[in-house]
């Protein structure tokens, strides 16, 4: 699965999230929006790291009109 992309209308922005997996788990390493850096934190999960938790008012700051590409490491 590594590569796999996926093209969404998030909100009525444009975007094309990627994903780069170099290891198997189940949690981001890293999350870019538009080349920037996120910082996020881990959703609780007794079992495993859990998924990335980003704000939505973060995440829609880093967003334009016309192409957003999200790379998330894994």
């Amino acid at each position: 699965m590594n590569g796999i992309s996926a093209t969404l209308n998030f909100m009525g922005y444009p975007v094309v999230f990627r994903y780069r997996i170099n290891e198997n788990n189940f949690s981001p390493k890293a999350i870019s929006v538009n080349r920037k850096v996120l910082n996020f934190i881990y959703e609780e999960n007794r079992y495993r790291q859990g998924g990335a938790v980003i704000p939505k008012s973060q995440f829609l700051s880093l967003l334009n009109r016309q192409e957003n590409i999200v790379d998330v490491e894994m």
